[in-house]
């Protein structure tokens, strides 16, 4: 039974002789010839091949209390109980046309509401004339070779190649670790393309990050720009930064039938071996749709990524486009740069709980302090040095330069404008600990400062205790 079949059901907006047409000519064997097809020690499946009876079971006797009233010429007889009218079928006492014009009177009796509803209220009328209106028009060809592939450009069109950035999902803490990585991204994607920062809030969102609290979802990201810019205040200004969301919503039609679409193209295995079995849930599904479509709707010729998760969504999307956009659209070129770990002790120590082995972007000076200076540091040992990390991805990388600050007797300033230099200083002993550790110290709290000044304004205010509301209920729960 379908919409596209009129006759092969009764649907709520059909008149009384729709129904008494449909029920006349719907299909009723007779219990002889049900008999005759069957075998002889078996009674009549009278059930499973009258859609009548159906009708009858499941839409007359679902109500509770629910009767039946059978017409006969003589007088009409009540029943109370579904097996009791199949009973007087099966012994043919109900005729096919008795019981035909009887469930044409209840169910136009069960529809009738619904007509008077349509018919009394104004608005509830148009409704259903524009609906029935646009069922009436004849679906047009799709545009795309494959199948209602809707390949609109929902950002502004340029010759320009772009390049789609991802920023992570929403999490629990906004780190240094996090900002640099995305910063080092924007780097390399400007160089030869326009730029697209995509912020997927409501991919974060069907993940259940911070327990789908979407105004959190949206502070972390507002927060987290607000950061990159800080810490590196030019490196956005040649890149358009895009709410999924608004992404999605600034041509919902098209998305939501390409998203579609893709999903019945993309087999269930095959997201699997993307997150892996026992992280499946339905909400991945709709993430992992939501960032192919994301891809094919802004026509990314290239995916920037630092996440492990992102650059496998990102791998799916080309080789979707492979596949099923020959000739359509060019395979997306795939960058991952890892991430940029910056633990202050060894990893085995990790957890997203311990946030004494990260910088983040909330912490104090006396935090940094804290944690740098209980950070490992062994002398001489370049295996495992984080402040050397810090040093060569964070203080050089943003600033160009590093000063050690010792007294005469040590040495005196050293200054270094290579990661190099300082490694191999630090594996000969010519840089200590001891040294390293106040300079570092001093930079990551200097980097940090202008952040830090922005979250005391007003109106950033809100948003940082939004967020950071929401952090406090999901450690109490």
């Amino acid at each position: 039974m379908s919409k596209s079949d009129p006759e092969s059901s009764i649907f709520m907006d059909d008149s009384e002789d729709d129904v008494a047409r449909k029920i006349r000519h719907a299909y009723f064997p007779s219990p002889v010839e049900l008999y005759r097809r069957g075998s002889s020690k078996q009674p009549p499946d009278l059930d499973s091949s009258n859609p009548c009876l159906d009708y009858l079971q499941y839409i007359i006797f679902s109500q509770p209390n629910a009767t039946f009233t059978v017409f006969f010429q003589d007088s009409p007889v009540v029943f109370e109980s579904f097996e009791a009218v199949r009973e007087k079928i099966l012994t043919g006492v109900i005729t096919e046309e008795v019981l035909k014009t009887s469930l044409t009177h209840a169910i136009n009796a069960l529809l009738q509401p619904v007509r008077d509803y349509f018919r009394k209220n104004d608005r509830a009328r148009f409704l259903l004339e524009s609906v029935k209106q646009f069922c009436e028009k004849k679906p047009t060809a799709p545009s795309s070779p494959i199948m209602d592939i809707k390949l609109t450009c929902l950002v502004k069109a340029t010759d320009t190649l772009i390049a789609l950035v991802v920023a992570p999902f929403a999490q629990s803490d906004v780190t240094l670790a996090d900002c640099v990585s995305l910063i080092r991204l924007l780097f390399e994607a400007t160089t030869n393309y326009r730029v697209v920062l995509l912020m997927p809030d409501w991919g974060s969102f069907s993940l259940n990050a911070l327990n789908g609290d979407i105004k959190a979802i949206r502070a972390y990201y507002k927060i987290f720009t607000r950061a990159v810019s800080t810490l590196c205040p030019n490196v956005l200004s040649r890149v358009e930064v895009i709410l999924q969301s608004a992404l999605i919503l600034s041509s919902a039609g098209d998305y939501w039938t390409t998203a579609i679409h893709i999903g019945r193209k993309v087999p269930l295995q095959r997201l699997v071996a993307v997150n892996g079995e026992e992280n499946m849930c339905a909400g991945f599904v709709v993430s992992a749709l939501l960032f192919v479509c994301d891809v094919f709707q802004c026509r990314a010729s290239a995916i920037f990524c630092y996440s492990a998760l992102l650059e496998r969504l990102a791998t799916l999307a080309t080789s979707f486009a492979e596949v099923h956009l020959k000739g359509v659209l060019l395979p997306p070129k795939v960058v991952h740069i890892p991430k940029t770990e910056l633990p202050l002790r060894h990893l085995l120590e990790d957890s997203p709980s311990n946030s004494d082995n990260r910088i983040s972007l909330f912490d104090s000076a006396t935090d940094v302090h804290r944690k740098l200076k209980r950070s490992f540091c062994e002398p001489g040992n370049i295996s495992f040095c984080p402040p050397l990390l810090l040093l060569e991805h964070v203080v050089l990388f943003l600033e160009k330069r590093f000063c050690v600050q010792r007294t005469l007797e040590n040495g005196g300033d050293v200054l270094y404008t290579s990661a190099q230099q300082a490694w191999q200083d630090y594996e000969e002993y010519a840089l200590h600990p001891g040294d390293l550790k106040p300079s570092i110290i001093t930079s990551v709290n200097s980097i940090l400062e202008p952040f830090r000044a922005l979250i005391k304004e007003n109106e950033f205010k809100k948003l940082v205790l939004c967020y950071k509301n929401c952090i406090k209920k999901i450690a109490t729960h």
